[in-house]
């Protein structure tokens, strides 16, 4: 039988070659290539996102909400908000924003800088805030940050059989796509995704992106198996229990505040039921797992207005690692003013108010009630109310009871007899 040749028979050259080679390899970031980079530096480095690159410009406030919400995790242990930030969200009244990032700088003193971190982010913006571009960026930055684990695996202890999953939801299909599509289109357009994302493996709700691992499986000619992404971006809606089991690093809540409250199928089922799939990325040590809620303003009620009010709760300590936004359009939008909003203002002043100024609705639902001058065209001016029933009068009740909040709408109709302009009784 044929000895291996000692250590010292081994070619240094070759050996430094294959070194050489592990290390810096053709295909891209094959193997874990140094610490992860900020939030905002993500956004805007031309080899990573490349946000300007693709004619995309951070507001000031979607700034300031993505450095609050990572500030003092994994790559950005340096990030602090500027003086004008501060004062931003000042002048903007999220004041218990600042309470919360500022308990959360208060260890300074003690050495314990970062001492918690966020793990939930509630945004109850208006409409064509860029509320659904701050969530597409947060997925991929997710999706970056396993990549620049090397073995997210390991790093997680979680078996290779099970898929890590970037989960956004809606109560719709189309509004379910509508985020997915931005996420897609991060990644395609982004340089750091360019060799990661799996071909043939996208569909219209699903997409795979390769961990480095995955990338040095695809070379070893060992491997004679097709090599799946590790990294997997699901968009669901409608039925959680389609999308529940997966190994969730982040879950997206589209539009949360108008997921339906019947039992069948409420907002809060979805919660509930996504919400235990980040459970392996808050054990062992670790403190990640994210969860991310966007919505237009409504009824004061449901999931997203609880999670919104625990956001707002600077008092409960239990609620620190909520941190919440409440923002009107014009307040992040710097291309949209208040007055450009003149029309849509003047023809509904209670939808604008919950529409674009992120105002809690007042009556309830907006924009589900008929307006008030078609009401009021449909009784004759002459009507007065009924004193007594006359003989062969039958009168209908119907009770409406809402199921969100404690409403109810009751109608009362007569049926009359009368005879039409032809003579016709009726």
């Amino acid at each position: 039988m044929r000895k291996s040749p000692p250590k010292d028979d081994v070619n240094p050259i070759l050996d430094l070659v294959e070194q050489i080679k592990k290390k810096h390899d053709l295909n891209h970031d094959i193997v874990s290539d140094g610490g992860v980079t900020d939030i905002i530096s993500f956004c805007n480095d031309p080899t990573l996102l490349d946000l300007p690159g693709n004619n995309l410009r951070l507001y000031t406030g979607q700034k300031v909400i993505l450095k609050a919400f990572y500030m003092g995790t994994l790559g950005n242990e340096n990030v602090e908000l500027s003086e004008d930030e501060w004062k931003w969200l000042e002048e903007k009244q999220q004041l218990s924003a600042v309470h919360k990032l500022k308990l959360k700088l208060s260890g300074v003193d003690k050495g314990e800088k970062h001492n918690f971190n966020f793990r939930e982010l509630n945004l109850a913006c208006g409409r064509r805030s860029g509320k659904t571009l701050l969530t597409s960026i947060i997925a991929v930055y997710e999706a970056y940050k396993l990549c620049k684990l090397g073995d997210p695996y390991k790093y997680y202890n979680i078996p290779y059989d099970e898929e890590i999953a970037i989960i956004n939801v809606a109560n719709s299909q189309d509004q379910a796509k509508r985020l997915f599509a931005q996420i897609k289109a991060r990644l395609r357009n982004g340089p750091y995704f360019r060799n990661r994302v799996q071909g043939g493996g996208e569909s219209s709700s699903h997409m795979r992106l390769y961990t480095n691992v995955d990338l040095q499986k695809m070379q070893d000619q060992n491997i004679n198996v097709a090599v799946d992404g590790s990294i997997c971006l699901v968009c669901g809606h409608s039925n959680a229990n389609t999308i529940r089991g997966y190994s969730a690093i982040c879950i997206l809540f589209d539009e949360l505040q108008f997921y339906t409250e019947h039992t069948v199928v409420s907002g809060r089922y979805f919660y509930n039921t996504l919400i235990p799939s980040l459970s392996k990325f808050r054990s062992g040590g670790k403190d990640d797992g994210k969860i991310v809620e966007i919505s237009s303003t409504g009824a004061p009620s449901g999931v997203f207005y609880d999670i919104h009010r625990r956001a707002m709760n600077v008092e409960n300590e239990t609620n620190r690692t909520v941190l919440g936004f409440r923002l009107a359009t014009w307040d992040i939008n710097e291309e949209i003013s208040y007055d450009d909003l003149s029309s849509e203002r003047e023809s509904d002043s209670e939808s604008f108010n919950v529409e674009y100024g992120a105002m809690w609705s007042i009556t309830g639902y907006v924009g589900n009630y008929f307006p008030e001058m078609l009401v009021r065209q449909s009784f004759k001016a002459y009507r007065h109310p009924m004193e007594r029933r006359g003989p062969g009068d039958v009168n209908f009740m119907h009770i409406d009871p809402a199921s969100t909040h404690d409403s109810y709408t009751i109608m009362v109709i007569k049926r009359e007899r009368y005879v039409t302009f032809r003579g016709e009784k009726r």
